[in-house]
């Protein structure tokens, strides 16, 4: 037996797979419940969830005495939507104070996230979070054919280290594409490969595969393959890129949103494409500009997420900046008994333009000084990134006395190295930013006009 396979078996990894397959088989049972069984089940979580934060999480237990209650004073969705939303913002200023007291920091997995509207936000999640979003994504991916054995090439806007084209994971059927050198002179290369594995899925950043067609389409070069669906992740599919895919690969294209925080996982339906809220994975909500509840079909409204998936690290009524145009509460066409979004607005993640022409996700730039400062970031209260010019971009601050202006440097550094010294930043400090006619907050405003 191969030495690194015995090492892989251990304990660790071994209670990963019992989580993974106990959700996955919970998942598997509990998608055709009831309307009345999935109330029944958000409702005793939340309980155990409020019970759980009131004893052991500083955060709620204070939120609490100031609302003069207790979870027993919740007795209804009504009592549960009075507490007051959970917001980016809190959670960084109350970082620490929404660490569990029960169990041990070097417990916890420490996450961030860049968001689509934001700045780099950080909070802590238990290990075995990872192995039941696995299970929440397997199963949803399920609707298009998916298993855990389907070969999987990965294209998403990042560059591999010594610039290769692709790498393959250990003990899995996955590959990982590089975007860093999607260019007329690597395409056929790219296309070798491709067509040496045979993929069935691909799971992408739209953009990149948008990117990765045009060449394929310019090449004049063929697969000899089609793959069984394209999984369209982190950012979202227009409309002209969905057309584009399923026209070339002549495949469905499947796209779902799901919440760094874990807080809202919503996936197409394997007959439309609506949106399916999981019941299972966290209580949602939608409301309005005046924080009243969204329930007729065809409104928009901002999503409030609680996470039932793990008691251990919550999110109560957690308010994202992402926005969705409310359905029914049940899919006719597969039978599920889920709230259901027509439409997720609210997630637009552009591309900034390198000197040479390059791509690069925009979100990836909260997440690599996320990833470098780590819980400095609580100096940052808003960022956004402008560009005007191929190769240059602003960003703006609204800084505390806790950020040192000395990192300049090193955010310059960071993202010099990543972009290979194709792109250069200046920076500046205001608070005063750029917003939607919503007043919704923005990332990223791209100037370059004739992108593609």
């Amino acid at each position: 037996m191969n030495l690194s396979f015995i090492r892989y078996l251990k304990y660790r990894n071994i209670q990963d797979r019992i989580t993974y397959l106990k959700w996955y088989n919970f998942i598997e049972r509990s998608q055709w419940w009831t309307m009345e069984e999935n109330d029944n089940y958000q409702w005793n979580k939340v309980k155990q969830l409020l019970e759980y934060a009131y004893d052991n999480i500083p955060y709620y237990k204070e939120l609490f005495i100031k609302l003069g209650a207790t979870p027993n004073d919740i007795k209804t969705w009504s009592d549960f939507r009075k507490i007051p939303y959970l917001t980016k913002e809190i959670v960084r200023e109350k970082s620490d104070d929404l660490i569990p007291r029960n169990i041990k920091k070097s417990k916890l997995r420490y996450h961030t996230t860049g968001g689509s509207t934001g700045i780099p936000l950080g909070f802590y999640k238990l290990r075995e979070e990872q192995m039941i979003e696995h299970a929440f994504m397997f199963h949803q991916w399920g609707r298009v054919g998916y298993k855990e054995t389907s070969k999987r090439v990965i294209l998403k806007a990042q560059p591999l280290k010594n610039n290769k084209l692709f790498i393959k994971f250990r003990f899995t059927n996955d590959w990982f594409m590089s975007s860093r050198l999607l260019s007329k002179e690597y395409i056929k290369q790219y296309v070798v490969f491709l067509n040496h594995i045979k993929p069935e899925f691909f799971h992408v950043h739209p953009s990149c595969f948008f990117k990765f067609t045009q060449l394929l389409i310019a090449s004049k070069l063929n697969l000899n393959f089609y793959p069984k669906a394209v999984l369209c992740g982190s950012e979202p599919v227009f409309d002209y890129q969905r057309d584009l895919f399923e026209k070339i690969y002549k495949t469905r294209v499947y796209t779902w949103l799901g919440l760094a925080e874990g807080t809202t996982l919503a996936g197409e339906c394997e007959y439309s494409k609506s949106f399916h809220v999981w019941p299972q994975y966290s209580y949602v909500e939608l409301v309005d500009k005046n924080d009243m509840p969204v329930n007729k079909k065809g409104l928009v409204g901002a999503i409030i997420g609680t996470n039932l998936k793990s008691l251990d690290t919550p999110f109560i009524r957690y308010k994202s900046e992402d926005l969705a145009t409310l359905g029914s509460n049940k899919c006719n066409l597969c039978g599920r008994n889920h709230m259901i979004f027509d439409t997720i607005e609210g997630r637009k993640q552009d591309v900034i333009i390198m000197a040479d022409g390059g791509e690069l996700l925009v979100a990836l730039i909260p997440h690599m000084i996320a990833h470098e400062f780590n819980n400095a970031l609580n100096g940052i209260k808003m960022m956004q990134i402008i560009q005007e010019v191929k190769g240059e971009i602003l960003i703006k601050f609204s800084i505390t006395n806790d950020f040192n202006k000395a990192d300049e440097a090193k955010i310059r550094a960071i993202i010099k190295s990543a972009c290979h010294d194709q792109l250069s930043v200046k920076f500046e400090y205001s608070d005063d930013f750029i917003r939607s006619k919503s007043g919704k907050r923005i990332l990223f405003i791209q100037k370059i006009k004739n992108i593609n």
